[in-house]
Formats: C-alpha cells, structure tokens, sequence
C-alpha cells in the first residue's frame, strides 16, 4: 500500500508541476521558469488544489483531502463559472464533512457553496 500511495503522490505533484507551469504567451520570458501559481490562471489553480484533493480523498487521507478542496473553494470568487469545479470542491468537503461529523461545517459549506438564491 505504502508504495502505491508514494506513486500516487508523485503522479500528482509531476501533474500539478506541468499544470502549473507558465506558457511562453504568459511570460515573455518562456516555459522554461519555474513554477508560479501566481501567474497561472486562477481557474487552472482551482483545478490542480481539486483534482490533488481528489487524490488524497481517494487514498483515504481526509485531512490533506479537506485542506485541498478549502484551497480551491477560496478561488471561486476568481473566475467565471464556467471553468469552476467550485461545486464538485463542495460536494466533496461537505461529504468529508459528513464521514467526520462536523455536520455544521458541511451545513455551512452548503450554504454558501451549493444553493440556489
């Protein structure tokens, strides 16, 4: 189990590396500079914290799973709603949520991230 979750997290760090890495036509001075999550599109951050936190809430690992989808969820307000996974973020803390007990957490995840009105 151990080794599989070491390749699970390396998978998703080398993901989260190219992902993350700046276009030549988002810096004049090309790909070749290391990572910036301050000039990376919000909505492409917002899909690395969500899709790292999917890795980890697979794995079983909640605390890192939660700590993700938060991350993503406090870049909602960035980007349009289009290119969001501000919802499946939600969804999924608010079930982490549930599976923990913190049935006031998840209300409060609710209400502000997943009704209408």
């Amino acid at each position: 189990r151990h080794v599989a979750v070491v390749r699970a997290m390396s998978f998703i760090s080398a993901y989260a590396k190219l992902r993350l890495r700046r276009t030549p036509t988002d810096d004049a001075e090309g790909a070749a500079h290391a990572l910036s999550g301050a000039r990376t599109r919000p909505e492409v951050r917002q899909e690395v914290e969500y899709n790292t936190g999917r890795a980890f809430h697979h794995l079983g690992m909640l605390h890192h799973a939660a700590m993700c989808y938060r991350r993503a969820l406090e870049m909602h307000e960035e980007m349009p709603v289009a290119a969001s996974v501000t919802r499946e973020a939600a969804h999924n803390l608010v079930l982490i949520y549930q599976q923990t007990g913190a049935i006031p957490l998840a209300r409060r995840v609710v209400a502000r991230f997943l009704t209408i009105g």
